[in-house]
């Protein structure tokens, strides 16, 4: 019988099939399959329900897909798992501000303190301010 892989290999593997699961939900939406992309999205994060990843991943295609509400929904899911994610609060940041949410400045100010290190950190906090950055 064969021994367990050590955690570096499994984290390799499920890298590659977390980047597989990823690229097929993009394939399908690009072409046009965007019901059967959203359930393969949401089978994958019922079997990881702690992957990060693909949780930004769908609340980025909830983004691009002008679905604020939802898309802020899944980032306060995220934010609670992961919160000093600064990606997460800033697209949190911009899905508020779409759907006129008063919080859009406190996410934007939070995302632009953690993102410090970040050489791009100036364009996140726009966002509440009315800038308009896209999710990063």
């Amino acid at each position: 019988m064969e021994s367990p892989p050590d955690s570096h290999i499994q984290k390799v593997y499920a890298f590659t099939w977390q980047s597989s699961a990823i690229k097929t939900v993009n394939a399908l939406r690009a072409a046009g399959k965007q019901e059967q992309a959203a359930a393969r999205l949401a089978q994958w994060l019922q079997q990881h329900p702690d992957d990060l990843r693909a949780q930004l991943f769908k609340a980025e295609t909830l983004l691009a897909d002008k679905q604020f509400q939802a898309a802020a929904e899944q980032l306060e899911s995220t934010l609670k798992q992961h919160p000093k994610n600064a990606v997460a609060l800033n697209n949190l940041a911009l899905a508020y501000q779409q759907t006129k949410d008063p919080r859009a400045q406190q996410a934007a100010e939070e995302a632009y303190k953690l993102a410090d290190p970040l050489p791009h950190r100036d364009g996140l906090l726009q966002i509440g301010t009315g800038g308009g950055c896209a999710p990063v």
